[in-house]
C-alpha cells in the first residue's frame, strides 16, 4: 500500500474519530445545557414559589392585623353607642321624673335618698300605722321631691327649707311654699300629738301649695 493511501486512511480515521469526539462533546454540552436550563427553571420556579409564599404570608399577616384593627374598631364603636344610649336614657328618666323609685322603710332612708324614694308607699305605711306625725313629714318631702323634678329647686341633703324658698323664682309659689313650710315645721318640730283630724286639717291647708305646684 502506498504511503499516500496509508496517510489518507489515517487522515480519514482521525477525521472520523475527531468528528465522533466532537459529536460526543456536543451531546455532552447539550445535556449539560439542558440540565442547567432545567435547574435554572427549577430555581426560578422555587424562587417564584418562595416569593409567592412570602407574599402569601405577608398577606396573611396583613389580613390578621386588619382583622384585629376591625375588631377593636367595632368594640370602640359599640362602647360609644352604649354610652350614648345610656346617656340619652338617663336624660329621659330625669326629664320624665322617673328615676327608678325604691321603697324605703323610714324617714331617715327617705331623706338620705329623696329623689329615688317611693314616698307614696311610705306615706301609706305611716297612715296605716296611724303615725300621722311621720305622715306629715313625708308629705312635705313629697313637695320637695316634686319641685326638684320640675327643676324649680335643686335638692341636696344639706339644704334647709329656707334654701329651697330662696331658689323659687315664682313669687306666688314661693309665698305659698313659705306659709305651708311653717305649718309643716310646727307639726314636725313641735312634737305635738297628731290625731287623724289634725292631720286632715294640715293636709287641707297644704292643698293650695299642691295646686300651685301642679299648675
Amino acid at each position: 500500500m502506498k504511503a499516500s493511501k496509508i496517510i489518507l486512511i489515517l487522515f480519514l480515521f482521525f477525521q472520523a474519530a475527531h468528528s465522533f469526539a466532537q459529536l460526543q462533546l456536543d451531546e455532552d454540552e447539550w445535556r449539560k445545557q439542558r440540565d442547567d436550563h432545567k435547574y435554572g427553571v427549577e430555581q426560578k420556579d422555587e424562587t417564584k414559589e418562595k416569593a409567592i409564599d412570602k407574599v402569601g404570608n405577608q398577606f396573611n399577616i396583613n389580613s390578621t392585623a386588619e382583622a384585629i384593627k376591625l375588631v377593636f374598631f367595632i368594640i370602640i364603636i359599640a362602647a360609644l353607642l352604649f354610652l350614648i344610649y345610656k346617656f340619652i336614657l338617663d336624660n329621659q328618666r330625669i326629664n320624665s321624673g322617673d328615676e327608678g323609685l325604691v321603697f324605703v322603710e323610714d324617714l331617715k332612708a327617705a331623706e338620705e335618698n329623696l329623689m329615688r324614694a317611693d314616698l307614696q308607699k311610705l306615706l301609706d305605711k305611716f297612715i296605716s300605722e296611724k303615725d300621722y306625725r311621720s305622715a306629715i313629714r313625708t308629705q312635705y318631702l313629697q313637695v320637695i321631691q316634686t319641685l326638684n323634678k320640675q327643676k324649680r329647686i335643686k335638692w341636696a341633703k344639706d339644704k334647709t327649707n329656707l334654701d329651697y324658698y330662696m331658689e323659687l323664682r315664682e313669687k306666688e309659689l314661693a309665698k305659698t311654699f313659705k306659709s305651708t313650710t311653717l305649718i309643716y315645721e310646727k307639726a314636725w318640730f313641735g312634737r305635738l300629738d297628731m290625731s287623724f283630724e289634725r292631720y286632715t286639717e294640715i293636709t287641707a291647708l297644704s292643698s293650695t301649695l299642691n295646686d300651685k305646684i301642679n299648675e
